[in-house]
């Protein structure tokens, strides 16, 4: 069985289908994105911007549908936060975006 990234979550994800706006920490330009899963300690998203590992970023939902119902659940998604980029990846035939994005939140 081949081991990836993905298969080191501490937390479980929730899938959702949501519109997010995107910018570097400090930084005036936001961008759109796609959010398509989230858990208490990260998300993840499609956009049209490759973004450097490591780099703070700041995640705004604007909408988000979730599949299991849990974005009433305070602790699960968070509307407005800070995180860093853990990885980014170009995507072959993305449907919201040519990158995937893996954030993992800052700490409160």
């Amino acid at each position: 069985t081949m081991v990836t990234s993905f298969d080191k979550r501490s937390a479980k994800r929730h899938g959702c289908d949501g519109e997010i706006i995107w910018s570097y920490f400090n930084k005036k330009d936001y961008f759109k994105a796609h959010t398509l899963n989230f858990s208490i300690d990260g998300s993840y998203f499609e956009t049209d911007r490759a973004l450097g590992a490591g780099a703070t970023v700041l995640i705004r939902v604007l909408n988000c549908i979730d599949h299991n119902n849990r974005s009433k659940d305070p602790e699960c998604i968070r509307w407005n936060t800070l995180g860093e980029v853990k990885w980014c990846r170009e995507l072959t035939g993305g449907k919201h975006g040519h990158y995937g994005i893996g954030v993992r939140y800052h700490l409160d």
